[in-house]
């Protein structure tokens, strides 16, 4: 499962990738995408410091650097909570080094197919298309259950 910061940090490059070449305040980006703004500006210092996102004249309105085409899922996750592969027995068998139990081996090859399929999605490829009848998933349109 991913945790809610990924899913913040893919709502805010989402937003910025339609909007693009567009700049928003931290305070937008926090309205619009509905997320608490002190995680918003925690997602934006991350993501800048990661060069995934501009910060304009004294940090006041942020962009997306790369075209959409060019950045991928895989990107925004490792700048905000990196995949952890697995490369050394979690449990510290130092008999193991290296070499995993059949577990951890499993749990290591799901991680590292989550990592491909992340590798090959660029964020115009889930960016809405309005000639595709899919709908988006907006915000603030949520159905109470």
């Amino acid at each position: 499962m991913l945790s809610p910061t990924v899913d913040y940090a893919l709502r805010v490059v989402k937003l910025l990738a339609v909007e693009r070449p567009a700049s928003f305040t931290a305070e937008q980006i926090a309205a619009q995408t509905e997320i608490p703004f002190d995680t918003t500006t925690a997602l934006i210092q991350q993501m800048v410091a990661a060069d995934l996102i501009h910060a304009g004249q004294a940090g006041a309105a942020f962009s997306l650097i790369a075209k959409p085409e060019r950045l991928s899922m895989l990107d925004v996750v490792q700048a905000v909570e990196p995949i952890q592969r697995i490369r050394f027995c979690p449990l510290g068998n130092k008999s193991h080094g290296a070499r995993l139990c059949a577990m951890h081996r499993r749990l290591d090859d799901a991680l590292a197919k989550v990592e491909a399929a992340f590798a090959e999605t660029s964020i115009a490829s889930v960016l809405p298309d309005p000639d595709s009848g899919e709908l988006p998933c907006e915000l603030g349109a949520r159905s109470t259950p």
